[in-house]
């Protein structure tokens, strides 16, 4: 009886100290965000025996970053745009990203991949640079499509280089979808020049 006490009693302690240290952590969550890319990496550099597992990994935490920061830029241009064409490009780009961070997510869900839960610090920050800009539809226009030259090259690769044969079909996918963002950011941009 008193060994089960015993027992007992480390059991509750050990849960005790588990929930404190969870606590813990929630409340410093000040530096999350920049963490929360770089714990998924880490995490799946851990999980990956092969480099091109590692690859695949890489580029779904990547398309999940990179979806958070699309959806910040398109949220803040639909609030501040000036333009409607701007604020309608805007709109529709933060649907599709929408769509292709829940793709991503349901694709790491069945692969064990670790991925970010939001958008990173760096992101964050070039949103509010850009939201207090006084030419807001050029400098967004100009960001944007930088960001989506850099996604169709990256796609382009992603497509024929990946090993998993889903993931390069949504990259092939994707990459159209990119490519047509990317028409219609540049000719706000032309129009706003």
């Amino acid at each position: 009886m008193m060994l089960h006490m015993k027992q007992l009693i480390r059991q509750i302690l050990l849960i005790i100290g588990t929930v404190a240290i969870l606590m813990s952590l929630s409340f410093c969550g000040g530096k999350q965000s920049d963490e929360s890319k770089s714990i998924a990496e880490d995490k799946n550099a851990e999980k990956f025996d092969t480099k091109a597992g590692e690859k695949d990994a890489q580029f779904v935490v990547d398309g999940i970053s990179e979806s958070y920061a699309e959806m910040l830029l398109a949220g803040a241009a639909v609030e501040k745009s000036k333009d409607q064409e701007v604020k309608d490009v805007a709109a529709l780009l933060k649907k599709e990203y929408a769509n292709s961070l829940s793709d991503l997510k349901k694709f790491a869900s069945a692969k064990a991949i670790s991925v970010p839960t939001e958008a990173t610090d760096e992101d964050r920050k070039k949103v509010q640079d850009i939201s207090s800009e006084k030419e807001f539809d050029k400098v967004w226009c100009g960001e944007m499509r930088e960001r989506h030259r850099k996604m169709i090259d990256e796609l382009e690769n992603a497509a024929t280089s990946l090993n998993d044969s889903e993931l390069k079909a949504w990259a092939g996918k994707t990459l159209t979808l990119v490519r047509a963002h990317h028409d219609k950011i540049m000719a706000c941009h032309e129009r706003l020049k």
